[in-house]
C-alpha cells in the first residue's frame, strides 16, 4: 500500500484520464481556438489602459478578457443582486464546469448526488476589495458567500449538486496544477469517481499590478521572454481552464474520448534565502518524484511546459532543477511555456499549462514558445540538455509513446509537477457509425428561448453529420426547461411542465389506405406490433390497407384501426413515451383497454372484430352528419329516431338515425342556426337505436373474454369519467350511447392535470379538437416524419422522450458548440435598470412590473408562469429576497416602502391592489431614482387583534427578522465600464 501525500489507496498510481476541457483564455474563448492560438505563435498581450487608464509602467500591459463583468445569471438560478455581488472568479468556473462537462460529453443534470469532486486553484481576490468600496451593497447576506474565496469552488459543486470534495487551493501561482494533483489523489483514493481541476485568475485592480510591479515581478516590455537573455519578468495575464478527470480504466471502459492520462504528479515545498526566492533542489526533488510515480524515465519525456516565468532570478533555477533531472545533452528535451502566449495567469497559470500540453498530445504536435532569440547566459542550454521549441514542430520521437511535464511552481516553495501520457493505443473503438434512422432529430434545451435559438443556429451552421448531430445531442446533453427540436426544415419549439401527457386513440372514420405501412417498414416495433394484430384477426387486414379493398367495411375498418393504434402505442412506448391518462373515440376504447391491461391482445382482437362484423351484418340505411354546433343547440330539432351519436367538442356535435330523419333534422339545423353540416360517409348510424339488434349477440362474445384491473388510467367516453372497463355491460352500452368525447377529455384534463394530448390514429382530427392536441399521423404528410414530429412536440413541453432509442439505440459521437450563455452585466456598484414610468397609475400593469422584478429576484429559479395568486412564500421567497423585491419596487415606483411589504401583502395580486393605492395617494413619480430608501420606523404599538392575520404575522416577522430590521440598502453608483476595478 502507498502513500501519496497523505492520501492512502491500493491504487495509489492509477492512471487518470482527461476526458473534458474548457478554457476561456484572452483571445480563445475555447480549447480549440486555444490551439489555433497557440499553433499560429500568437500573444494576446495588449495595453490595458482601456481598463485601468491611469495604468503606468509595466502595469499598462496585460492578456485580459473582455467582459468580465457580464454573466448568466438566470442560468445558474441566481438573482440580478446576487449576481452584483458574486465574485466574477465563482462566475466564470461555472460556466467552465458546465463546459467542462459538455466536452466531457457528460450531461450535467446527471452528476447531481454523485461523489464529483471539484478542486479550484486561484490566489488575489480583487473583487472583494472593488465590493468593500460599496459598503451600502455589502450590507446583504450575499457578500459572504459571493465573495469568500473558498466559496469559489464550493459554488460549482452546489450548483451541480455534487457530492464529491469541494476545495479552493491556494498555494500561489502552483494553485491550479496542485488542484490537479489533489484531484487525482482523490480519484485514485476512491474519494471521487470524477473529478472537475480547475484554475481562475482575474486582475480586477491596478493597485494588484501595482504590487507585482514594485516586487519587481512585471515585464517592462510587456513580453514574457521566457529562458532568453531579455528576461525581465511576466506579463500578467487573466482566465481560466477547468479539466474532467476520471480514473483511466473507467474512461476506457464508458468509451470516453481521451485527451491525455495523466500519469503521475507531485507537491513539494522548498524556498530558498527568501520566502519567494525558488530553491532548485526543491523543484529538483518534485520533477524526481513526479515521474517516480509516473513510472517514466528522463529517456521518456519529451517535452516540459515550464513554469516559464521570464524572470532573471526563476528562470535560471528553473532550468538548472530540470536539467538535473531530465535533461540529455545527447537528446535535449523540448521545452515551452504558455506564459509568453496569454501572460502569466498566477492561480491559474498551472491548468493554461496543463491544458496547452494535453492539446499538444492530443494532436501530436508542439506549439511555439515566443518571445526567444538569445538564450539566458545564466542558462546554460547545451550543457543541461534542453531546447527551447521556437517553431510548431512535431514530436521529438512521435514513434514513441508521447510523455510530457507540466510544471507550475508557487512564490513561497509549493512547487507542483505533472506527467501526461498518451491514451493507450489498445483503447476500444469507436462506437459505431450511427444507424440510418428513417427520420433525425436534433433535441435542443436551454434555460432560456434566446439561449434555444442561439444553440438551433449554431448547430445548424456546423457542417457534422447531421445523425451523429443528433445522437451527440441525445447522449451528452442536460435537459432544460425551454427547448427544441429540429426535424428537417422544421424548428419546433416549447417550455417544460408539470403537466401530464394523455394519449387520445382515433375512432372510426379515421381510416385511410395505406395507413401506418411506411411505419411498417421504418420501424421494427411497429411492425410487430401490427403483425401480431393482423394474424390474429379474422380478415386480411394487410391486403384491405395496402389497396384499400374492404377498408370501409365497418367489419374490416374496426379491427384495421386497432391494429394501427396498438402500434403506434407500442412504438411509442419503445421510444419511453408513456400516458398518464387514456382517451378512446368509440372503436379506439377498445384500443386503450387493451393498452390498459384490461384485455389482452387475443381478447381485444376478438372483441373489436366481434363488433364490427356485428355492426357491418345490421341493415343499411343509417346515416351519420357533423353538426358544427353545441349539443345544446341541436338537441331541440331531434326527433324521428335521429340522437346524438357524439360529442367531439363545445361546438362539434355527431348526429345518428335513418338517413332520410337526418338529412331533414340537419337541414332545419342549418337553416335555423347557419350551423355547417358535414354528411359522414358511414354504412351504419352508429350510436343510435339503430344498433339495438347486434346487442345482446355483443352481449354472449363478452361473456367469453377475460377482463384485468387497468394499469393505467382510462376515462371512458361513455360517461365522460372514469369507469368499470371490466363490467361487460359497459362495453354493451358503449356501442350504443353516445360518444361523450368532449366530456371524456375536459373531465380527464382537469383531474389528471394534462398538458398535451397526444393523438393515436391515422388523421389526426381529434387533434384539433382538443386544446394542446398533437397527432401522430396526418393525412398527406409523411408517416415516419409525421410520428418522430409527435414525439418532439411532447418533449418540447416537458413529457420524457427515450432519443437514444428513437434515434436507434447506437452512434457516433461528435463535438458540439457549447452552451450558449446569455450575459448581462452585473457588478457590484451598478444594479439593473429598474422599471420606470411616468403614466399615471391607474395606466400601470403594475401585475407585469412585480412579475419582471420578482423573475429579476429570483433569478433562474423563478417558475415559467407566476399566478398572481401564487404566495411569494411558495415562490421561494426567503426574507432577504424578500427586502431585495421591496427596494426594486422602491426604484421602480418612486415609493417609500415597509420592509415587510410582502408579509403584509403575500401575493402578487395583493401586493399590486396595494401599490395601486400608493401610487394613486402619491405625488407622479419622479423621473430620477432615488439615491436612498428611508429606514422604516418601527415605533408603531404593537398590533391589535384587530389587525389581518397577514399583517400581525408580518409585523412579527419584521421585528425579529435581522434583514427585515436593518436599513434598506442605498441605491448605488455603477462603475463605469472601460473600468471594472473602480
Amino acid at each position: 500500500m502507498a502513500v501519496l501525500h497523505g492520501y492512502e489507496s491500493a491504487d495509489s498510481t492509477a492512471d487518470i484520464a482527461i476526458t473534458g476541457i474548457a478554457c476561456r483564455f484572452p483571445e480563445a474563448p475555447d480549447p480549440a481556438r486555444f490551439w489555433e492560438l497557440l499553433v499560429a505563435g500568437r500573444s494576446t498581450v495588449r495595453d490595458v489602459r482601456d481598463r485601468w487608464p491611469a495604468a503606468t509602467g509595466a502595469a499598462r500591459w496585460g492578456a485580459f478578457l473582455t467582459e468580465v463583468d457580464t454573466f448568466d445569471a438566470p442560468f445558474f438560478d441566481i438573482g440580478a443582486r446576487e449576481a452584483a455581488l458574486l465574485d466574477p472568479r465563482q462566475r466564470l468556473l461555472l460556466e467552465l464546469g458546465w463546459e467542462a462537462l459538455e466536452d466531457g460529453r457528460v450531461p450535467a443534470d446527471t452528476v447531481a448526488g454523485t461523489p464529483l469532486g471539484v478542486f479550484v486553484g486561484t490566489t488575489w481576490d480583487d473583487y472583494a476589495q472593488v465590493a468593500h468600496r460599496h459598503r451600502t451593497a455589502l450590507r446583504s447576506g450575499h457578500a459572504m458567500t459571493g465573495l469568500h474565496r473558498s466559496m469559489i469552488a464550493n459554488r460549482l459543486s452546489y450548483f451541480l449538486r455534487a457530492n464529491g470534495p469541494s476545495v479552493t487551493v491556494d498555494t500561489g501561482q502552483s494553485s491550479s496544477l496542485v488542484a490537479v494533483h489533489l484531484a487525482c489523489a482523490s480519484l485514485r483514493s476512491g474519494e471521487s469517481t470524477t473529478a472537475l481541476a480547475a484554475g481562475v485568475s482575474l486582475a480586477l485592480l491596478l493597485e494588484s499590478s501595482h504590487i507585482s510591479d514594485d516586487w519587481g515581478g512585471l515585464s517592462p516590455d510587456g513580453r514574457c521572454h521566457t529562458f532568453d537573455a531579455r528576461a525581465n519578468g511576466y506579463v500578467r495575464g487573466e482566465g481560466g481552464g477547468a479539466v474532467l478527470l476520471k480514473p483511466l480504466d473507467r474512461a476506457l471502459a464508458d468509451g470516453d474520448r481521451i485527451y491525455c492520462v495523466i500519469r503521475g504528479s507531485a507537491v513539494s515545498a522548498g524556498a530558498g534565502g527568501t520566502p519567494t526566492t525558488p530553491d532548485p533542489a526543491a523543484q529538483e526533488a518534485t520533477l524526481r518524484a513526479a515521474h517516480r510515480r509516473a513510472g517514466t524515465t528522463a529517456a521518456d519525456v519529451q517535452y516540459v511546459e515550464l513554469h516559464g516565468t521570464g524572470t532573471r532570478v526563476g528562470d535560471p533555477i528553473e532550468a538548472a532543477a530540470l536539467g538535473r533531472a531530465l535533461g540529455d545533452p545527447a537528446a535535449p528535451l523540448a521545452v515551452g511555456s504558455v506564459k509568453t502566449n496569454i501572460g502569466h495567469l498566477e492561480g491559474a497559470a498551472g491548468i493554461a499549462g496543463l491544458i496547452k500540453t494535453a492539446l499538444a498530445v492530443r494532436h501530436r504536435q508542439l506549439p511555439p514558445s515566443l518571445h526567444f532569440a538569445t538564450p539566458n547566459p545564466d542558462i546554460d542550454l547545451p550543457r543541461l540538455g534542453l531546447t527551447v521549441v521556437t517553431d510548431p514542430t512535431p514530436w521529438p520521437r512521435p514513434d514513441r509513446p508521447l510523455v510530457a511535464g507540466v510544471s507550475s511552481f508557487g512564490m513561497g516553495g509549493t512547487n507542483c509537477h505533472v506527467v501526461l501520457g498518451e491514451a493507450p493505443t489498445d483503447a476500444p473503438p469507436a462506437a459505431p457509425v450511427t444507424p440510418d434512422v428513417p427520420v433525425v432529430a436534433w433535441p435542443v434545451s436551454a434555460k432560456s428561448d434566446q439561449a434555444r435559438d442561439a444553440a438551433v443556429t449554431r448547430l445548424r451552421e456546423g457542417d457534422a453529420d447531421p445523425a451523429a448531430v443528433a445522437w451527440s445531442l441525445a447522449t451528452t446533453r442536460a435537459e432544460l426547461t425551454h427547448r427544441a427540436v429540429v426535424v428537417g426544415d422544421r424548428v419546433l419549439t416549447g417550455q417544460a411542465g408539470d403537466t401530464a401527457l394523455g394519449f387520445v386513440f382515433a375512432g372510426q372514420g379515421a381510416q385511410r389506405v395505406g395507413m401506418g405501412l411506411r411505419l411498417h417498414a421504418a420501424h421494427p416495433v411497429f411492425a410487430a406490433a401490427f403483425d401480431e394484430v393482423c394474424a390474429l384477426a379474422r380478415v386480411d387486414l394487410r391486403t384491405a390497407i395496402s389497396t384499400g379493398d374492404g377498408l370501409d367495411a365497418t367489419g374490416t375498418t374496426q379491427p384495421a384501426l386497432f391494429a394501427v393504434e396498438v402500434a403506434l402505442f407500442r412504438l411509442l412506448e419503445s421510444w419511453g413515451v408513456h400516458p398518464d391518462v387514456l382517451v378512446g373515440h368509440s372503436i379506439g376504447e377498445i384500443a386503450a383497454a387493451h393498452v390498459a391491461g384490461v384485455l389482452d391482445l387475443p381478447d381485444a382482437v376478438r372483441l373489436v372484430s366481434a363488433r364490427g362484423e356485428l355492426m357491418q351484418a345490421l341493415p343499411a340505411g343509417g346515416a351519420m352528419a357533423n353538426v358544427r354546433a353545441a349539443d345544446s343547440v341541436v338537441r331541440p330539432f331531434l326527433r324521428d329516431g335521429v340522437v346524438v351519436a357524439a360529442v367531439n367538442g363545445p361546438d362539434a356535435t355527431v348526429l345518428a338515425g335513418p338517413a332520410g330523419p337526418l338529412r331533414a333534422v340537419t337541414g332545419e339545423i342549418a337553416a335555423a342556426t347557419r350551423a355547417r353540416v358535414r354528411h359522414l360517409r358511414v354504412s351504419h348510424a352508429f350510436h343510435s337505436p339503430l344498433m339495438d339488434p347486434m346487442r345482446d349477440r355483443f352481449r354472449r362474445v363478452l361473456s367469453t373474454v377475460t377482463f384485468r384491473p387497468a394499469t393505467l388510467p382510462v376515462v371512458s367516453t361513455v360517461t365522460g369519467a372514469p369507469a368499470d372497463l371490466t363490467d361487460p355491460e359497459h362495453w354493451v352500452r358503449q356501442v350504443r350511447e353516445p360518444v361523450l368525447f368532449h366530456a371524456a377529455v375536459t373531465g380527464a384534463g382537469t383531474a389528471y392535470h394534462v398538458g398535451t394530448w397526444l393523438e393515436l390514429g391515422p388523421d389526426g382530427s381529434l387533434s384539433t379538437l382538443i386544446d394542446g392536441g398533437v397527432p401522430t399521423s396526418r393525412v398527406d404528410h409523411d408517416e415516419a416524419t409525421s410520428i418522430v414530429t409527435a414525439a418532439a412536440t411532447v418533449w418540447t413541453r416537458g413529457h420524457r422522450v427515450d432519443w437514444r432509442s428513437l434515434l436507434g439505440g447506437a452512434g457516433r459521437v461528435v463535438d458540439l458548440p457549447t452552451y450558449p450563455f446569455q450575459r448581462t452585466r452585473h457588478w457590484v456598484g451598478a444594479r439593473p435598470e429598474p422599471i420606470r414610468t411616468d403614466r399615471p397609475a391607474a395606466d400601470r400593469d403594475l401585475t407585469a412590473e412585480i412579475d419582471v422584478l420578482v423573475r429579476r429576484v429570483l433569478g433562474g429559479r423563478a417558475p415559467a408562469v407566476i399566478a398572481p395568486t401564487t404566495t411569494f412564500h411558495d415562490l421561494g421567497f426567503t426574507s432577504l429576497l424578500a427586502v431585495e423585491l421591496r427596494d426594486e419596487l422602491a426604484a421602480a415606483t418612486g415609493l417609500v416602502l415597509p420592509s415587510g411589504l410582502l408579509f403584509d401583502h403575500p401575493t402578487p395580486a395583493a401586493l399590486a391592489e396595494r401599490l395601486t393605492v400608493l401610487l394613486a395617494d402619491s405625488d407622479p413619480a419622479p423621473t430620477t431614482k432615488p439615491t436612498t430608501t428611508p429606514r422604516p420606523s418601527w415605533t408603531n404599538p404593537s398590533p391589535s387583534s384587530g389587525w389581518p392575520a397577514a399583517s400581525r404575522a408580518g409585523w412579527r416577522h419584521r421585528k425579529t427578522c435581522g434583514h427585515c430590521s436593518s436599513a434598506a440598502p442605498t441605491s448605488l453608483e455603477s462603475s463605469p465600464t472601460t473600468g471594472v476595478g473602480t
